[in-house]
């Protein structure tokens, strides 16, 4: 799918006013113009697999056919990819920064991790615990351990709303517990609080603390 050149000038200035250099994306736009190869993709280049990809289906109606506009975007926010239709490039244009937004937040994210991961999580990472599916009399357990995380949480952030965002981010942890195996689940939570220690613009030394809260968490579920 060919886009004109304003178009992509577009792009470039949504990345640009996120304080993004050019040169971390690419562009790939297909030649022909057709229902199976019409498409237009951005894609980071540091991690290939995310990337902003919009296609050109011709749906047919009663009476003629009709074009769509379909963007697939990895990462995005609640899950790993998601897919919306548009009906204009300014639409097209508004999914993008919103998938410019997601992608900060998780390569941030990322970072924060590996540098935890590194240095932290040797004790916990390779335990047996978390192979196959939480019994009942584990999902009981770990009700109680995210609570008691929950509480220690609440000494630590002060604001409200923070504290709130942070509150019904483990209230759903809880309830995957029911729905995800233990490895599943364990990398959900850690997600789960990276992404809320970035979105908050939680202070270091704050985020420290919940850290080494999750560290003990883990630890502790090896006594």
């Amino acid at each position: 799918m060919k886009m004109k050149y304003s178009q992509k000038l577009a792009f470039k200035d949504v990345v640009e006013s996120k304080g993004l250099p050019g040169s971390m994306f690419e562009f790939e736009e297909s030649e022909a113009s057709n229902s199976e190869q019409d498409f237009f993709k951005i894609r980071y280049r540091p991690i290939h697999e995310y990337t902003f990809y919009i296609s050109l289906k011709r749906i047919k109606t009663i009476r003629h056919f009709q074009e769509v506009f379909f963007v697939s975007y990895t990462p995005a926010e609640d899950k790993y990819s998601e897919t919306n239709n548009c009906i204009d490039f300014e639409e097209i244009l508004t999914y993008f920064e919103i998938w410019i937004d997601y992608l900060t937040e998780e390569v941030n994210a990322m970072q924060l991790w590996n540098e935890w991961y590194d240095g932290s999580t040797s004790n916990f990472n390779g335990t047996e615990f978390f192979n196959g599916d939480f019994t009942e009399k584990e999902i009981e357990i770990l009700q109680v351990k995210v609570l008691e995380l929950k509480s220690k949480c609440r000494e630590l952030v002060s604001d409200t709303e923070k504290f709130e965002l942070i509150d019904n981010k483990l209230d759903t942890v809880i309830e995957q517990l029911s729905q995800m195996n233990k490895f599943d689940w364990r990398s959900f939570f850690i997600g789960t609080i990276f992404n809320l220690l970035q979105a908050l613009s939680i202070d270091k030394n704050t985020g420290n603390q919940i850290l080494n809260l999750v560290q003990t968490f883990f630890t502790n579920l090896l006594k």
